[in-house]
């Protein structure tokens, strides 16, 4: 069974990564929007990245109600099922970390962190 302690850092970046949703696609996705339309991109292609960024925003929003979701049920004393979890906080801190390389942004640490958290709280017995 994992600790106690650990589930609760897995359910605190699960809520994180939840609630980052939020600001995600109600303030990222209008500042990005008006860059690009400073910018003159064509409507056509503001379209296109609007869809990948909302659908970003809705696989966020996912990520994290699948986390949460999975520590209530151990935390509630049902047999732990951590794989989908562990799968996340991975995919979500790789994320981060390419990020990071890629625009040496501090900004990769909304991912980074949750995505450890998630990790941490899913992996591991003691």
């Amino acid at each position: 069974m994992i600790a106690r302690p650990r589930l609760l850092v897995g359910l605190v970046g699960s809520v994180a990564m939840f609630l980052s949703s939020l600001p995600h696609m109600l303030l990222g996705w209008p500042a990005q929007r008006q860059l690009l339309e400073q910018a003159r991109v064509p409507p056509d292609t503001v379209l296109g990245l609007q869809v990948g960024w909302q659908f970003g925003g809705v696989a966020i929003a996912t990520f994290g109600l699948i986390a949460l979701i999975a520590f209530v049920q151990v935390l509630r004393g049902h047999p732990p099922h951590m794989r989908a979890t562990r799968l996340i906080g991975l995919a979500y801190t790789a994320f981060g970390v390419w990020a990071w390389f890629l625009t040496s942004e501090p900004f990769a640490l909304v991912f980074i962190v949750p995505g450890l958290m998630v990790l941490t709280g899913a992996t591991g017995k003691g």
